[in-house]
């Protein structure tokens, strides 16, 4: 996992933790502090996104097994195998594959300015 990719508010693993191990990145510096104790980046690792990721954070499945989440001006469609398209206004963004649930996150904030949010 390479720093650069996370952002406060990540949900990562930490490597060879048998315990409930996904945890939100609770600050970012030469260690970062995840689940209330500071690890190293090399201590990190992504969590593969997955359909059950994609429920929590409050996607539906479409009857074409397209997911998406609506919002006010722009939905986001997942295909099979990662591919996501941005829609806004009938402008269609194809972005490169997302494989790790922090990737869809900070795709989501850099495009809506919003946090993606586990849906209770």
């Amino acid at each position: 996992m390479n720093a650069k990719e996370l952002r406060i508010g990540n949900w990562v693993r930490i490597k060879d933790v048998p315990t409930t191990n996904e945890w939100q990145v609770e600050s970012i510096g030469s260690l970062q502090q995840v689940g209330g104790q500071l690890w190293s980046i090399e201590e990190l690792e992504p969590i593969p996104l997955t359909e059950e990721w994609l429920e929590r954070f409050g996607f539906d499945k479409d009857d074409d097994g397209v997911w998406e989440l609506p919002s006010v001006m722009w939905s986001c469609e997942i295909e099979y195998g990662g591919s996501m398209t941005f829609k806004k206004l009938g402008l269609d963004i194809l972005c490169p594959d997302i494989l790790y649930v922090n990737q869809l996150q900070n795709l989501y904030f850099a495009l809506s300015g919003e946090e993606l949010t586990i849906k209770e």
